[in-house]
């Protein structure tokens, strides 16, 4: 494999998990903001999709990773370092994919839309902390929310995109030292023939 081949295999698969965790981002915003669902059922979907797309997160990152220290040369190896910034630099690339996708998909349905929906869901959550008689402790915390998102400024695409980055890039290091150490292959080293 050249560097020309390595560079091209990080944004092909930079490129397919970015577009998938940005659907998948995507789909959770609409349910925890947007849609009409009840809290605790929006918590669910919110929860089992969470877990679906972690795992497919890490398993296509597995795959990707172990797919390229196959087609590296055995002479050559792949190393634990390589491996690890392997799954960094891929990782690197869906958060910049997801922050873009996040900000377009916030800017299509309208921000004014996003802070009534968490609005909204602030109050459902004071609710059912009424319900249990929790209150008490927790009025002034809903409040000081409802206000402090009320007025936040829009962020901007940048700190939609370095946000995203930074749990992606956090994500993928933790990731990719598990990743590494299986993915990982000594170079063979041939005796000299005589």
């Amino acid at each position: 494999m050249t560097r020309r081949q390595f560079i091209e295999d990080i944004l092909r698969a930079g490129a397919m998990l970015g577009l998938l965790m940005a659907l998948s981002h995507i789909f959770e915003h609409y349910v925890l903001i947007y849609s009409d669902m009840e809290l605790s059922t929006a918590s669910m979907v919110y929860f089992f999709e969470w877990l679906a797309s972690a795992g497919l997160y890490v398993w296509l990152m597995w795959r990707s990773a172990r797919r390229t220290s196959l087609a590296i040369d055995s002479r050559v190896g792949f190393s634990f370092g390589l491996a690890w910034s392997y799954v960094v630099i891929v990782a690197m690339l869906v958060g910049i994919i997801v922050g873009v996708a996040n900000t377009l998909f916030i800017s299509a349905m309208g921000y004014d839309m996003y802070v009534d929906g968490m609005i909204a869901r602030f109050d459902q959550m004071h609710e059912m902390m009424l319900a249990t008689g929790d209150a008490t402790t927790t009025d002034e915390l809903f409040v000081e929310m409802r206000e402090a998102v009320q007025r936040a400024e829009r962020p901007s695409i940048f700190n939609n995109i370095f946000a995203s980055l930074n749990s992606f890039i956090f994500s993928g290091g933790i990731i990719g030292l598990v990743i590494a150490s299986f993915v990982r292959r000594k170079p063979e080293i041939t005796p000299p023939t005589e």
